[in-house]
């Protein structure tokens, strides 16, 4: 008996390689697969790959400023570069605005005038200006005289504010001790005085 040669099993001599394609951010892909030419029979079935899905990231976004405006960041893929959510205006954040006090004058430091700035940015919008320092408060020191064993001091003068000295008084040395001798009194002198001094003892000695 002689066999049909539809009935002889196919030896798949003619492989066809089905190319298979890589998956993207948005789309699916296949892996690679085959077939025979001759009958048709897959040899390797493609498997479906799913989509990858975006991998977002964040671009730097512009911070807005008292007068200028800024943007929000912005978000794409990095693998396809689409952009997934675009930059957003932000409006101006304005001025805010902050009161410098005055400072009084002293008679060491000079004062200011009450001014203003913007606290965030630094502008100015009212300048300080400088007031003069104040004349000291002067007090008088007064002149201590020297005495023979203790120093003295000239004249001086402070201020009675700040206690700054404006003319310092100066020590004036000791005057030292003035000698004066004593004369000598002779015997005669000192029995004549005494006689004066106690007269009835004076003619009770001159009776004996």
């Amino acid at each position: 008996m002689i066999l049909s040669s539809c009935s002889k099993k196919c030896e798949h001599q003619n492989i066809i390689i089905d190319k298979g394609y890589a998956a993207t951010c948005t789309d699916s892909g296949l892996t690679d697969g085959s077939h025979c030419k001759d009958c048709g029979e897959i040899l390797e079935a493609q498997v479906v790959i799913e989509a990858l899905g975006h991998k977002e990231k964040e671009a730097f976004g512009v911070a807005p400023s008292c007068t200028e405006p800024g943007l929000t960041p912005e978000i794409y893929c990095e693998v396809c570069n689409k952009i997934l959510k675009s930059q957003e205006v932000i409006d101006p954040l304005g001025h805010h605005y902050v009161e410098d006090l005055a400072v009084s004058p002293t008679c060491t430091k000079p004062g200011l005038t009450k001014g203003s700035h913007c606290e965030t940015c630094g502008k100015v919008f009212v300048a300080q200006e400088e007031i003069a320092m104040v004349d000291h408060k002067v007090i008088e020191d007064p002149m201590v005289a020297p005495t023979c064993t203790k120093p003295g001091l000239t004249q001086g003068s402070h201020c009675e504010t700040c206690g700054k000295v404006l003319i310092a008084q100066e020590e004036i040395a000791p005057l030292g001790h003035k000698v004066v001798e004593d004369p000598m009194v002779a015997p005669n002198d000192l029995w004549m005085r005494s006689n004066r001094r106690f007269p009835l003892w004076g003619l009770w000695w001159g009776n004996r």
